[in-house]
This record gives structure tokens, C-alpha cells and sequence, in this order.
């Protein structure tokens, strides 16, 4: 569901205020105001509230886009503005979530889109991750030169709750399992074929592994010597052909359990 409502002259623009940069736009009608704001260095997702303060969340999908003296706030997946979290989508009717909210301005359009401009730039993450999608892998691979700890500082806390590690500011994960999430390396960094490098996933058949080569391959990459595995999780990346601590993204098959 989306819905569009005119600034008054209540909005309040904050740009760097003591290390904060945010919008607060009101109206007059339901709803009465949405807040979206940047306050911690250390966490990728910006702060979203709308209308009511137990509402307030930090978003995991959040996207700003400016129009013509009208920006527009959307959200995807399972978040929404009036209740960010309503649990297995599969359940949910997608006409009823408020996932999009358009504001048009009328003064201090300056200001607003210099705001924007930051807010975008705070949110922007190389992806977000899903990791309720059961039976779903996700891969990354490819070739490092860097030394075992070295290569290891990228994942150093992912368990901890927070963005305080490289690895979860990337993936759009504030905490990252390592009961489904598998980094590996060969011994002193040998470059092996893609398919021998495959063979080391932890996938649950053969077929997944085929399609993993053919898409590492249409992706130019036919050998390396490490890899990240995410098993039961969807990435998905906003920032096309980024390196995840010298990996790429190869994508995100299904790759069912079989007992």
C-alpha cells in the first residue's frame, strides 16, 4: 500500500545536529508524521518512525528516491511503516502493508534534498540477507591474496549484535549464525578450478553445486581459492558487481534438504 500527503510548515530538516542527520516531516491528516534519521556510524540501516513512537525501527530496506518537490520513502520484504515486523510473509496480503509513503514539499526543498542526499548515502549497503529462506543458499567466491588473519578481520564479531563487523555492514545483517554461515579458504591460498572450489560448499546436492559453476562462470570467474556460504539465507545485493572482502556475490539458489 502507498499513500502521499503534503509537508507543512512543521518539517524540521537536521543535517549533522551533534553527529545526527535526519528528517522529520509532518502533515495534517492520519498518520501525522514520519521520521527517518542517521545516528549511529556504526549501523548501515537508518532509523524509520511513523506516527507513533512504538513504531520507531531500524530499517533493513528502507530506499529514498527524490521526485519533482516530492520524496518518496519504500520499504520491501516484510517491513512496513505502521507495523515493521508482521512475520511469515507468506501469510501476509501485500495490499495492506504500508510500505511506501511519497511527501510532497511545498518549502525548504533545499534543505530536504540535502538531507536526502546524506540519508542515502548513510543507508547505502553493498545488500541485505534474509535468513529465514529455508532451503536457500547463498554463495560468494573467489580469489584473495591476504593472509589468513587478514582475511579473517572481515568476519571478526559477527555473532556479536550490532554492525561493529565489515562482514555485517555488507551483508545488511546485524548478526550473522555460524550454524548456517561458512567461510573457507585453501591451504596457503592455492587457486583451484571453480569446480574443485565448489565441492567444498556446504550445499545439500549436486544440481545446486552445478548451477553455482554455471553462474560463477557466466560471472567470469573459473577458479579461486575461498569462499562464503550462507546456507537458509537470501542475499540480496543492491549494489551490483561489489567485492565482499575480495568475493563476489554468485547468487542465491534454492538447494532443498534432503534427508
Amino acid at each position: 500500500m502507498a499513500v502521499r500527503f503534503d509537508a507543512n510548515d512543521d518539517t524540521e530538516v537536521h543535517i549533522d545536529y551533534e553527529d545526527i542527520t535526519g528528517l522529520f516531516v509532518k502533515w495534517d491528516s492520519v498518520g501525522d508524521y514520519l521520521d527517518i534519521t542517521a545516528d549511529r556510524e556504526d549501523d548501515p540501516r537508518l532509523y524509520c518512525e511513523y506516527g507513533d513512537p512504538s513504531n520507531g525501527f531500524l530499517s533493513d530496506t528502507v530506499c529514498l528516491s527524490i521526485g519533482d518537490h516530492c520524496v518518496t520513502f519504500k520499504l520491501s520484504g516484510t517491513e512496513t511503516f505502521d507495523e515493521h515486523k508482521l512475520g511469515d510473509p507468506e501469510c501476509l496480503d501485500e495490499n495492506e502493508l504500508l510500505q511506501e509513503i511519497t511527501v510532497v514539499f511545498h518549502e525548504k526543498w533545499d534543505e530536504v534534498v540535502a538531507c536526502v542526499d546524506i540519508l542515502k548515502k548513510h543507508g547505502k549497503r553493498k545488500g541485505w540477507v534474509d535468513d529465514s529462506t529455508w532451503d536457500v543458499t547463498s554463495v560468494w567466491m573467489g580469489t584473495t591474496h591476504k593472509t589468513i588473519d587478514e582475511f579473517n578481520l572481515y568476519t571478526e564479531g559477527l555473532e556479536s549484535l550490532g554492525f561493529s563487523c565489515p562482514a555485517c555492514r555488507d551483508f545488511g545483517s546485524s548478526f550473522i549464525d555460524t550454524d548456517w554461515f561458512y567461510a573457507y579458504g585453501t591451504a596457503d591460498n592455492k587457486v583451484i578450478p571453480i569446480e574443485e572450489l565448489v565441492c567444498e560448499l556446504t550445499t545439500n546436492s549436486v544440481a545446486t553445486n552445478q548451477k553455482i559453476i554455471e553462474k560463477a562462470k557466466s560471472l567470469g570467474i573459473t577458479e579461486g581459492n575461498s569462499y562464503y556460504c550462507w546456507n537458509n539465507a537470501t542475499f540480496h545485493e543492491e549494489i551490483p558487481g561489489s567485492l565482499y572482502n575480495d568475493l563476489t556475490f554468485i547468487g542465491s539458489f534454492e538447494d532443498p534438504f534432503k534427508e
